[in-house]
């Protein structure tokens, strides 16, 4: 199997990794609220959660 290395490959396989293995979330940039430099969905998700 080959391994994609230039950098949107390498980005590609650690968030694949990420996703797959340490229970995180992909994130997409529409999600992200510029005003407040946070993803607001997500935050008040783990605060409800925490």
């Amino acid at each position: 199997m080959a391994t994609d290395t230039i950098e949107t490959g390498l980005e590609k396989t650690i968030a694949d990794y990420l996703v797959s293995y340490n229970d995180c979330e992909q994130a997409i940039s529409a999600d992200f609220n510029k005003a407040f430099a946070i993803d607001t969905e997500r935050l008040f998700r783990f605060l409800t959660a925490t």
